[in-house]
C-alpha cells in the first residue's frame, strides 16, 4: 500500500489508464493513417490467444511500474525531494532498461519516446502514489499497440493483431516510426509530451 497498491476506489482509475490508452493509441493510428504514413492492408479479426496475451502483458506491465516507478521514482522522489529529478532519473533507467530492443537505435526517436515515456506513466504517480492508473495506461498502451498492427517497441506482434497495415514510405522513418513502430515516431514524441503536461495541469490544479 506504501508504495501504491491500495485497491480502496482504484477502479475509476484503471478504467481511465486503459480508456486513456485507447485513446492514445487510437489517436496516433489515426494521425499516421491520414497523413499517408501507413495504410491499412486488412482486418485479421478477434484471435483467442489474445486472453493468454493480455494476460502476459499485464503482468509485464504490472511488474514494471512496480519497480520503476512503485521502488525507483518512489525512492528517488524521498531522497530528492523534487519530481522532475525523480522523474528524469527513473526515465533514464526506463529507457535503458529497452537499449537492447530491435531497432531501438535506428535514429535519435527511439530512445528519446521511451525517456518520455516514464514522464508520462510516472506524472500522475508524483501526486498520487497510485500505481493503478499508470499501469493500466501502460498495459493499455502496449496491447492496443499490438491490436492495431504495431511492433510494441520494436518487438514484432503478429500473434494478436486485428490490424494489417504497413508503412508507405511517403514519409521518413522519424514520422512513421519505422521498424521501431509506432514509438519511434515524432509525433507520438510530441503527444507524450504534450499529454504528460495535461496530467501535470490536471493534478497541479486539484491540489
Amino acid at each position: 500500500m506504501s508504495i501504491g497498491l491500495s485497491i480502496k476506489d482504484k477502479a475509476n482509475e484503471m478504467l481511465i489508464g486503459l480508456a486513456f490508452a485507447l485513446a492514445f493509441i487510437g489517436g496516433l493510428f489515426a494521425i499516421l493513417w491520414l497523413l499517408g504514413a501507413i495504410s491499412v492492408t486488412g482486418f485479421v479479426g478477434f484471435k483467442p490467444g489474445v486472453f493468454i496475451v493480455s494476460m502476459m502483458l499485464f503482468l509485464a506491465a504490472f511488474d514494471e511500474e512496480l519497480i520503476f516507478r512503485g521502488y525507483i521514482l518512489n525512492n528517488m522522489m524521498d531522497s530528492s525531494k523534487n519530481r522532475w529529478i525523480a522523474l528524469a532519473g527513473s526515465s533514464a533507467l526506463f529507457a535503458l532498461m529497452h537499449a537492447g530492443n530491435p531497432s531501438v537505435w535506428s535514429n535519435w526517436v527511439p530512445m528519446t519516446e521511451l525517456f518520455a515515456a516514464g514522464f508520462i506513466l510516472g506524472i500522475s504517480y508524483t501526486f498520487t502514489k497510485n500505481l493503478w492508473f499508470p499501469t493500466f495506461f501502460h498495459f493499455g498502451w502496449n496491447f492496443f499497440q499490438g491490436l492495431l498492427g504495431f511492433e510494441i517497441s520494436g518487438i514484432n506482434v503478429d500473434s494478436w493483431k486485428m490490424i494489417s497495415h504497413e508503412n508507405t514510405g511517403n514519409v521518413p522513418d522519424v514520422i512513421s516510426g519505422g521498424s521501431f513502430g509506432i514509438e519511434g515516431s515524432v509525433i507520438t514524441l510530441s503527444c507524450t509530451i504534450i499529454c504528460t503536461y495535461l496530467i501535470y495541469k490536471y493534478y497541479n490544479d486539484q491540489q
